[in-house]
């Protein structure tokens, strides 16, 4: 399914022996990240100057002497690392994995520190009409009033943020909520967790179809709603004082 993604720094830049970097690209892409390539060094350091990538994954054993991480990190993108974990946690990264874990775990973790992490993306701010999460500050509003989200949610929220109004599958969200732990198949805490946030977005005013299933597919945002908080506010105040009208025949 093709996804609309938020802006370019999307892009994970992926250094490692070229057989491992298109499998892992294809992992990437399949996850709505933008794959870019770099099979030595040299295109590591040139790419990661030109490309406005989020993330940077960087297999040891194309360079076991790579002394140029740091300067990654500090390049404000996140950085992780495939390799032996003891002799690679020293280093100051982002993150460590062991060389040969499947593409997928890959992607997951990088997911995650994506949004945990105050760089690359998680620096961006998302906004969905009167709808802004701020993934830094780990905040979410609505008409400029506070969400409470659990991490899970947000990160639910942000996937179908990012997603502009474009479906976003039951998969991808499991893989969006629980990085670490997501279990194929496991609908009813996806469920939950979706019926929870519709909740606390309609007790801010919005419609339940805000939100919207489709059924065996997965899930939207319609149209973001218009107004203002005052709006909303006096919509409410109007419903408490409207008459009630009696349904028993005069």
């Amino acid at each position: 399914m093709p996804g609309v993604r938020y802006d370019s720094c999307d892009a994970v830049l992926i250094a490692a022996p070229e057989r491992r970097a298109i499998e892992l690209a294809s992992a990437f892409a399949r996850a709505r990240f933008v794959p870019v390539l770099a099979f030595d060094t040299t295109q590591l350091l040139a790419s990661v100057g030109s490309v406005p990538c989020g993330a940077v994954v960087v297999d040891d054993a194309l360079d076991p002497g790579v002394a140029t991480l740091d300067d990654l990190v500090a390049a404000d993108v996140v950085v992780l690392l495939l390799g032996d974990p003891v002799v690679t946690a020293a280093r100051r990264v982002h993150g460590v994995l062991a060389r040969d874990v499947p593409a997928v775990q890959v992607v997951m973790r990088t997911q995650a520190m994506l949004e945990l992490t105050d760089v690359g993306p998680a620096r961006q701010v998302l906004t969905w009409g009167p709808l802004r999460l701020d993934a830094a500050r780990k905040q979410a509003t609505l008409y400029g009033q506070p969400l409470e989200l659990s991490p899970p949610q947000r990160r639910i929220l942000r996937a179908l943020v990012k997603a502009q109004g474009g479906l976003v599958t039951k998969a991808e969200l499991q893989r969006a909520a629980y990085p670490y732990d997501a279990v194929p198949g496991d609908d009813e805490r996806l469920l939950q967790q979706v019926r929870r946030i519709r909740q606390k977005l309609c007790a801010h005013g919005v419609s339940p179809d805000f939100l919207r299933t489709e059924r065996g597919a997965g899930f939207r945002l319609t149209d973001p709603p218009g107004g203002t908080w005052d709006g909303v506010e006096r919509r409410r105040r109007e419903r408490r004082a409207a008459p009630v009208v009696s349904a028993v025949g005069s």
